[in-house]
């Protein structure tokens, strides 16, 4: 492995950890929204739920991207680590983002 795919390699692990850090930042201010339900602003934390699925998706799509680049000198593990979390998270963003419109469309109407 040259050391411009140790580069890559490492870069793709990192991202992925940031990746993993900000989705648990989503995961911890969803569950403060659900048990915390006598704060009347308590629908501030959904801000925070998006900023780190948004974020992560981000970087987890940047591992994966990094981790595509190497996917010939890393063992397959390595690559499955790197590639299906960003898929998993992107589909979430997606049902997120497709279930808010369907609220809004059953609310209008």
């Amino acid at each position: 492995m040259s050391l411009g795919q140790k580069c890559r390699y490492f870069f793709a692990i990192i991202t992925q950890g940031i990746g993993f850090i900000w989705l648990v930042i989503a995961i911890y201010f969803t569950a403060k929204y659900y048990l915390d339900s006598e704060n009347p602003i308590r629908h501030e934390y959904w801000f925070a739920v998006w900023i780190g699925i948004i974020y992560s998706t981000g970087f987890c799509l940047s591992s994966a991207l990094f981790a595509g680049t190497v996917k010939n000198v890393i063992p397959r593990v390595a690559f499955r680590f790197l590639t299906v979390p960003s898929l998993i998270i992107g589909l979430l963003l997606l049902i997120i983002y497709l279930g808010s419109m369907a609220y809004e469309i059953v609310v209008s109407t």
